[in-house]
């Protein structure tokens, strides 16, 4: 049997403790701050973080996206109490909506914010302007004899003027700002009408994979992703595909976009969309064709229904 020495008997032995210079082992107590010294540290953390805006406004200032002007940033109140992401907004957003937590930061001054609003009666159903004497409680009488495949549009405004501007230059390859501050002025403008469904998951329409391949922005999904993080619901990135290439819609008249789209898209998950309530989420509506369509194709997989949310709706086509 070998024999090893002392110092290396591979015996268990009872380990003990290395020895404490005071003579005693320290108490492990948590130290919980009082009242007094929160405050201290709020604050101090509030002083900090208003510092750290002001250097940035330095460094990166921030403009507006229509009119250039420079606007200031502020951060919300008390945003770390809702564990959620919050980001610097101009002053007049918090005075005018509130201090809820946005995880995106909203590019526009207050007044070209009102310039990109429509403030008519809009259809509920199609979201199309109506006139003061039309009867719109449900329906209005463009839409009443026509079948869709969704139940409503939520949408911004209409596809003119500031608003249109704006749009196109969501669809640039660098137009990521843009469509994320789009996508909070809708949530802003139509936050009521968008919470109160009750959704449970937002979907946004898809673009064919040579277009997302040859740099082409989908605003569609910057905007899906916004509006998801806003009313804290999952975003569903690869239930709904397009899988067939199609010519470009605004090249065709409106019975060949309808044609045009048939069969173009497909639930790539099923299970994610079964018997549930969706936000479909797209930059621009003009004939309705690819809302239909899409709405049409998460309600055969199982959808429970289908809502559209929109940022400009095209006026006078159907």
């Amino acid at each position: 049997m070998q024999k090893f020495p002392p110092e290396r008997t591979p015996a268990l032995r009872a380990a003990t403790p290395p020895p404490d210079p005071l003579g005693e082992r320290a108490a492990m107590d948590v130290v919980v701050p009082t009242a007094a010294e929160c405050r201290t540290r709020s604050r101090a953390a509030d002083a900090s973080r208003r510092l750290a805006a002001c250097g940035v406004d330095l460094l990166f200032p921030l403009q507006c996206l229509v009119c250039r002007r420079r606007l200031l940033r502020a951060w919300p109140a008390h945003f770390e109490q809702t564990g959620r992401r919050a980001a610097a907004q101009p002053p007049w957003v918090f005075e005018r909506f509130g201090s809820r937590a946005l995880g995106f930061t909203i590019q526009f001054c207050e007044e070209c914010f009102d310039r990109l609003l429509d403030r008519r009666r809009a259809c509920p159903r199609c979201g199309r302007p109506v006139g003061p004497y039309i009867v719109a409680d449900d329906d209005c009488p463009s839409c009443r004899k026509r079948s869709q495949a969704y139940r409503r549009v939520s949408r911004l405004g209409v596809y003119d003027g500031v608003l249109r501007q704006v749009c196109i230059r969501a669809k640039s390859p660098n137009g990521g700002p843009a469509a994320a501050s789009l996508a909070l002025a809708l949530f802003l403008h139509q936050r009521q009408r968008l919470e109160s469904p009750g959704y449970d998951a937002v979907v946004a329409v898809p673009t064919h994979w040579i277009k997302t391949l040859t740099g082409h922005h989908n605003a569609a999904y910057t905007i899906a992703t916004v509006l998801a993080r806003c009313l804290d619901l999952p975003l569903l990135e690869k239930a709904l595909i397009k899988h067939r290439r199609t010519p470009d819609q605004s090249e065709l008249p409106g019975k060949l976009r309808r044609r045009n789209l048939i069969g173009a898209f497909r639930v790539s998950d099923a299970q994610a969309v079964r018997n549930k309530r969706l936000l479909l989420v797209d930059d621009i509506l003009t004939t309705g064709a690819t809302a239909t369509e899409t709405s049409r194709t998460l309600r055969r997989a199982g959808a429970r229904a289908v809502d559209v949310a929109v940022i400009a709706i095209v006026e006078g086509t159907r």
